[in-house]
């Protein structure tokens, strides 16, 4: 008797058994911490509260990396049920791309200079602050995670090639460094005018007419089968 009452009630405090546990695990392992970044199931927020059956989110956009003011209430056992990407952890920085493709009239060489001087310009602070949170992580883990230099990587597409122009930013920063990447490409684009962006090519087909039947039969086929006249039957 004591086991038939025992099994549904430990089946239904399963979830806050395992809540429960999860804490403990968060709390000594220091996965993540109050104000860390988290994305859980697609969903991207900043932490504000660990409690003991519940982790509580400040929902961010994953464009513009702006609070929506919603609040995202997340069970704890979610730790051993899906993936958890932590933006702070121990390396703050991450890395993004912008992709620009100009045409086959433009000189490469003098593109590859400009583009490349632009990234190194407007992401000297951000690399450097990389590679030393970088050492961290390596001396932590004991695995080197990238080299990180701004570099570009050049592709034939059938309208140009493209240039994906390769940075690192840090995660509460990233959309502000994307936009201030694109701000300046499209100023010194005004000045090199021998840099010119692919524009794909749309082929207008005129509507023709449909053409009238009398002119697909034949001149033969439109005249009247018999004579209209005084003779006729």
């Amino acid at each position: 008797t004591l086991g038939i009452v025992s099994a549904p009630l430990v089946i239904s405090l399963q979830d806050v058994c395992t809540s429960v546990f999860a804490w403990f695990v968060i709390m000594t392992g220091e996965k993540f911490r109050i104000g860390d970044r988290l994305e859980i199931d697609g969903t991207r927020g900043d932490v504000l509260d660990i409690q003991l059956l519940r982790t509580t989110l400040l929902e961010v956009t994953g464009t513009d990396d702006q609070p929506t003011g919603r609040v995202i209430l997340v069970p704890n056992n979610v730790l051993f049920k899906t993936k958890i990407f932590n933006f702070t952890h121990e390396h703050p920085f991450i890395w993004g791309k912008l992709s620009v493709t100009v045409a086959f009239s433009t000189p490469m060489a003098g593109a590859l200079v400009l583009f490349q001087r632009i990234l190194e310009e407007e992401t000297r602070e951000s690399f450097e602050a990389a590679r030393s949170a970088a050492t961290k992580l390596q001396r932590r883990y004991g695995v080197e995670d990238a080299i990180y230099e701004p570099h570009i990587q050049t592709e034939i597409v059938n309208d140009g090639v493209t240039l994906t122009l390769l940075f690192v930013a840090h995660y509460r920063q990233f959309s502000a460094t994307r936009n201030r990447l694109n701000r300046r490409i499209i100023r010194e684009l005004e000045s090199h005018p021998h840099v010119q962006l692919s524009v794909q090519q749309i082929q207008i087909v005129p509507n023709t007419p449909a053409t009238a039947p009398a002119a697909m039969l034949g001149p033969e086929l439109t005249r009247p089968p018999f004579a209209f006249g005084a003779d006729s039957t």
